[in-house]
């Protein structure tokens, strides 16, 4: 990081980085000058020659693309993204999200423009990794880094999104949230039936009547469907056992799974066709 007059933060790929590919291309370009001893030998096809002088230009673009062209710069009132191709430029007060994902660090504002940068990845570091300092420098704030196993924040921690799904599901109480907001729990009033939710990074366990559960990937769409068939009274769940294996998955009156717009899949149908299945539908009522 650096800061220049008009106090402006700028982050770069790591200088070691761009010395170990610099060092890689220089040994591949003493190996392709090798080759010429090798062709004038009659040892080696000269279209070698060729393909070596492609890759080491081709190498060299990306490496310069990749690790020497990006930068973040967070200045007083704008922060500018540059990525491998192409550069962004968000005003600073409208930046609401600053994260790393799997690709990169990605900066999210009001509008819903989002773009990503191979300057920053959430990667091991000796105290915290260099994404918080871009964070807080971009929002204000330090962000509670997360990395490896740590667990992420779960998203019941999210006060509107509890709201936002209640508001959608008529019939649907809360009665209970742990205080990491892990595991949220929610209640049928017209039978007070209970449903347990349970944050697994990604993942949602989904726990029902005398505690049969089952894992559901589901984002906050998904999430909202599967409250509403339940809060209606119309969630079922399709037991199955076939000698020592059995399992379970949600369904609605109609026979679709709530986890995703989809019909069931074809392992449920398959299930169902196949009379050495036993299979039972109970109703979470």
């Amino acid at each position: 990081m650096s800061n220049g007059e008009s106090a402006t933060c700028v982050w770069r790929v790591r200088w070691w980085i761009r010395v170990g590919l610099v060092a890689f291309w220089v040994l591949l370009a003493w190996q392709l000058y090798l080759d010429y001893g090798f062709v004038a030998a009659g040892e080696m096809d000269p279209v070698e020659i060729r393909n070596g002088w492609i890759f080491q230009v081709g190498f060299a673009l990306v490496t310069w693309s990749v690790t020497f062209r990006p930068y973040i710069a967070v200045g007083p009132h704008e922060v500018v993204v540059q990525g491998a191709t192409r550069r962004r430029v968000f005003a600073k007060d409208a930046l609401v999200e600053v994260e790393p994902t799997a690709y990169g660090l990605r900066f999210l504002d009001s509008e819903g423009r989002s773009f990503t940068s191979l300057v920053c990845q959430n990667t091991w570091a000796r105290n915290e990794p260099r994404w918080c300092d871009v964070a807080e420098a971009a929002l204000g704030e330090r962000p509670r880094p997360w990395r490896g196993r740590d667990t992420p924040p779960s998203q019941f921690a999210d006060v509107a999104l509890r709201a936002r799904l209640l508001d959608a599901s008529s019939g649907l109480e809360e009665i209970g949230l742990n205080a990491d907001a892990s595991v949220w729990r929610l209640r049928r009033s017209a039978t007070g039936t209970a449903l347990e939710l349970e944050d697994w990074a990604g993942m949602v366990l989904v726990t029902f009547g005398d505690g049969d559960h089952v894992t559901e990937v589901i984002d906050s769409e998904s999430l909202a469907r599967l409250l509403a068939v339940f809060g209606r009274g119309e969630l079922t769940a399709r037991h199955w056992r076939w000698r020592w294996m059995s399992g379970c998955f949600l369904v609605d009156a109609e026979g679709a799974s709530p986890d995703v717009p989809r019909k069931e899949t074809r392992f449920d149908r398959w299930i169902v066709r196949r009379a050495a299945y036993e299979v039972e539908s109970v109703p979470v009522l």
